[in-house]
């Protein structure tokens, strides 16, 4: 399954390896409001990839690509016919720029979420995209960082999907929580998760403290049977 698992502890995992990442700093929520800085829970769609071709090459992915332009934005008015679609600014009503002076939109990841069709209120621009250096958190989006994100992008096609998971705020982070970590078969404790209500099982490997993993690394990562590199 081509999915990408957003987990309780401010992780994203796809194809076995681990990324940190930034949500809403209200946290994950099932009842996503326009405004409200939660990032929406539920299995979602991957739509398409803008990037700033003056800043970054042309992201390798399966995902339909194109370029950011400079009058660009994103409506956020919940009584307007185009809230949360793709607009040209200035627009009348209430829109978000997607051409941006700092960089967490030289990569943008469009989220399907409430878009077909939007429901107005239910929350608009959520949005794939790059983290600030201290891992913020963010309007309600999931951010990485900008390496992570290209790696994470390679492989996404058309039936990619987003399954984001919360809560997932506050999440604790040290001074050295930056770069990325490598876990041998050493490093891991195969074991079984409880059985979830749809009574499928899903397996982790626990990840055993030692003198070599930093403290507030995740307990649970996911296990595809040799892995591998967590972003952090």
């Amino acid at each position: 399954m081509n999915r990408i698992v957003v987990g309780a502890e401010a992780t994203l995992a796809f194809r076995g390896v681990v990324h940190r990442c930034a949500l809403g700093r209200n946290g994950v929520t099932a009842e996503k409001r326009e405004g409200d800085a939660a990032t929406p829970a539920g299995v979602h769609p991957l739509r398409e990839v803008f990037y700033r071709r003056d800043r970054v090459t042309r992201p390798t992915t399966g995902l339909p690509v194109r370029p950011i332009q400079a009058r660009d934005g994103w409506c956020d008015d919940p009584e307007d016919p185009a809230y949360n679609r793709l607009v040209s600014l200035p627009y009348a009503a209430g829109a978000e720029r997607l051409w941006r002076a700092d960089r967490v939109y030289d990569v943008v990841v469009v989220i399907g979420y409430n878009d077909r069709p939007p429901v107005p209120g239910r929350g608009s621009a959520i949005f794939l995209h790059v983290a600030r250096d201290s891992f913020a958190p963010t309007a309600g989006c999931v951010a990485l960082a900008m390496d992570a994100l290209l790696v994470v992008l390679r492989d996404c096609d058309r039936d990619t999907e987003i399954d984001i998971r919360g809560p997932a705020y506050p999440r604790k982070s040290s001074p050295s929580d930056k770069g990325s970590v490598r876990l041998g078969a050493a490093d891991l404790q195969p074991s079984w998760a409880p059985d979830p209500p749809d009574g499928t099982r899903s397996r982790f490997a626990r990840c055993r403290r030692n003198a070599g993993t930093p403290r507030d690394m995740p307990e649970m990562l996911p296990s595809t049977g040799g892995l591998s590199w967590i972003s952090r």
